[in-house]
């Protein structure tokens, strides 16, 4: 089985300052499918998430030397200049990422026993390679096949910042999903873990600090 997802340290920080996580899911053909900036402030155990939509233009001299979308750099470039674009255009240091793609996306949500998403109207509809889309509507929790279909469609008339604002909800209920399974993902980790020992370490999810 291949890795879930690549996790990278690109730095160090102090232990009391701002941690910082670019969260990238890919589509497993070299394509970002959203990206957000993950802040952290430990000592208040409190988050937001910052989108970097991939729509967004510039003139990337460095890594393009052309003027494009921002999710054209990942493409052709790869994720470490795609990282260096993104911490010049909000000029700040990211230290960690996580790139994850599609597939693995779907293996780890079902190992974190679903995704809890708000499907506003049920999904029935043909993609552009003929494949189906089927979702229920209303406050629900999508399996790992589902999810996939969730950050995949695209309706008649719907626009980017639709599918972006799906794709949003996703890495939400993601953090939320490693939050509330932090015990379990800790007895993994640690075959031997004692009794109420609890999740330690410089990030602690609390679901009550994620924004978008």
């Amino acid at each position: 089985m291949s890795d879930v997802g690549v996790f990278e340290e690109n730095s160090t920080g102090a232990k009391n300052e701002v941690v910082k996580v670019l969260l990238v899911i890919n589509d497993a053909n070299g394509n970002s499918l959203v990206t957000d900036i993950f802040a952290f402030y430990p000592p208040y155990n409190k988050g937001a998430l910052f989108d970097i939509p991939g729509n967004i233009g510039d003139i990337f001299e460095h890594s393009l030397k052309r003027t494009d979308r921002i999710d054209a750099i990942y493409r052709e470039k790869g994720l470490e200049t795609y990282v260096s674009e993104i911490e010049d255009l909000t000029d700040t240091v990211i230290p960690f990422t996580l790139d994850i793609d599609i597939e693995n996306l779907g293996l780890l949500t079902d190992l974190l026993g679903g995704l809890n998403v708000l499907v506003y109207s049920p999904v029935d509809a043909v993609g552009e390679n003929g494949e189906r889309y089927l979702l229920p509507s209303g406050q629900v929790t999508l399996d790992g096949d589902k999810v996939k279909t969730y950050v995949s469609y695209r309706l008649a008339g719907e626009g980017d910042s639709d599918v972006d604002d799906r794709r949003q909800n996703v890495l939400v209920a993601l953090l939320a999903a490693v939050s509330e399974n932090r015990e379990n993902i800790l007895a993994e980790l640690i075959p031997n873990k004692k009794s109420g020992l609890t999740l330690q370490g410089p990030i602690q999810f609390d679901y009550g600090a994620f924004t978008s």
